[in-house]
């Protein structure tokens, strides 16, 4: 891989991707969209990091098929991130933020056609909807939350589209992910600088079944293009049980009963990700945490309009 095209690149794990990707030496073009003033200051932040590379070239832009086109070429790999669904998005923005998103995956694949390289999307386990037991990529999908079906709808249509017009595709289903830079409304980020401790317990990500940390997805994501495939779905797990609730544990000091949640039955096999990746977490959930704290408290003394706490 000499060239990357990330989209969502300012986003939590295509921030991360991106700078992983240009510390490797490739050059990444990273597509974003600046127009959300909820997100503007943060993503400013990462952005100011990455333009320190040369290799780094910013579209501060939606997709088009038109733009798109010339950011390909043979030596290129596609890593598609971007995602309108957050716990904010409100109806009827909710149907607005689906459809873009889909219109946005079809001119990707449009320009795909033309130059079929390989195109790595990033789904969520959200697809798999209430399930116990174990969970493998044969498990059939029955999505509840808005983005398991915006997902499970770009999924169906990339499956299809790819297959017809033989555009290499992996797919990567993500439990939830943490880090430093994790969206302010996720649970850990949540639990690290809540003000009022009274309401520790009610703090829950949509998925609770599983959590990674960002670098080993990352690490997950360039494997992932360098190898040869047609066409795969891969789950991305810790292959343990309960490292959601033992993580948040970790951060409260305070004892958690697994059986009160939904998903305490629940395991996600690893064996596909570790047969086809190589996969296995390098990233132990106190030491994840420690960073994700440590990163937190650095923003709020050298940035502190950055998160509102």
């Amino acid at each position: 891989m000499e060239k990357a095209v990330v989209t969502g690149a300012l986003g939590f794990i295509g921030f991360h991707l991106t700078d992983k990707l240009l510390n490797e030496g490739v050059s990444v073009i990273g597509i974003d969209n600046l127009a959300d003033p909820k997100r503007t200051e943060i993503q400013e932040e990462k952005l100011m990091h990455l333009l320190r590379n040369s290799n780094f070239d910013f579209k501060n832009s939606n997709i088009s098929s038109s733009e798109f086109q010339n950011f390909i070429d043979d030596n290129t790999v596609v890593y598609h991130l971007a995602s309108p669904i957050m716990p904010f998005t409100k109806l009827p923005r909710i149907a607005k933020a689906i459809e873009d998103s889909i219109s946005e995956t079809k001119a990707i694949v449009n320009v795909l056609q033309k130059k079929p390289v390989p195109l790595i999307y990033t789904s969520s386990m959200q697809v798999y909807g209430k399930r116990y037991g174990t969970i493998s990529e044969k498990t059939p999908v029955n999505p509840l939350s808005d983005e398991g079906r915006l997902k499970g709808a770009e999924e169906a249509y990339l499956l299809k589209r790819c297959s017809e017009i033989h555009i290499p595709l992996i797919i990567i289903r993500l439990p939830s992910v943490y880090g430093p830079w994790q969206r302010e409304d996720m649970a850990y980020h949540r639990l690290l600088t809540i003000k009022d401790k009274r309401h520790l317990e009610k703090v829950e990500d949509a998925f609770t079944a599983d959590i990674i940390y960002v670098d080993d997805v990352v690490d997950a994501f360039i494997n992932a293009s360098k190898i040869s495939v047609k066409k795969e779905i891969i789950n991305l797990t810790s292959g343990k049980e309960g490292e959601w609730h033992k993580g948040k544990e970790w951060i409260t000091g305070e004892r958690i009963n697994l059986r009160e949640d939904p998903f305490f039955n629940v395991r996600i096999s690893t064996d596909h990700a570790s047969k086809i990746l190589g996969f296995k977490p390098s990233v132990a959930i106190e030491q994840g945490v420690e960073k994700q704290k440590a990163h937190i408290e650095k923003m709020m003394k050298t940035v502190p309009s950055l998160y509102s706490v």
